[in-house]
């Protein structure tokens, strides 16, 4: 009998309506730089990515609890790849899997209150 193990997308990371799952993100407390590990992207983020002189970006970061409910969000200030890693697959899916992207920076800030309507309102800042 084999045990399947599943994978869990503890983090959305958003910009408008494209979104993006990962397993683990440091730095979002006291660094320069933020760090998101395993996790999969829409193609427009790796298009975002790969651009030379990319356009800095606003992000929402919302993390999930087991029940997948939210119970942190951070916006993120002017964020840029810095660098990414990622296994060389030739999906032709609209989804590529990422081991990890590094973003530079123009601010973190927490916002306390985690509820569904403060990420809502958080989301529709950034349209």
């Amino acid at each position: 009998m084999s045990i399947e193990r599943a994978t869990y997308y503890n983090f959305d990371v958003a910009w408008n309506d494209v979104h993006m799952a990962f397993s683990e993100i440091t730095g979002l407390d006291r660094s320069r730089s933020i760090t998101l590990k395993r996790g999969v992207a829409d193609r427009r983020w790796t298009d975002w990515f790969q651009s030379s002189g990319a356009t800095p970006r606003i992000l929402v970061i919302t993390q999930f609890n087991e029940r997948r409910q939210p119970v942190a969000v951070w916006t993120v200030a002017n964020a840029h790849p810095l660098k990414v890693e990622a296994p060389d697959l030739n999906a032709t899916g609209n989804e590529v899997a990422i081991e990890s992207l590094e973003l530079t920076h123009g601010g973190i800030q927490l916002n306390n209150d985690s509820r569904a309507g403060t990420i809502a309102r958080a989301q529709r800042g950034l349209s």
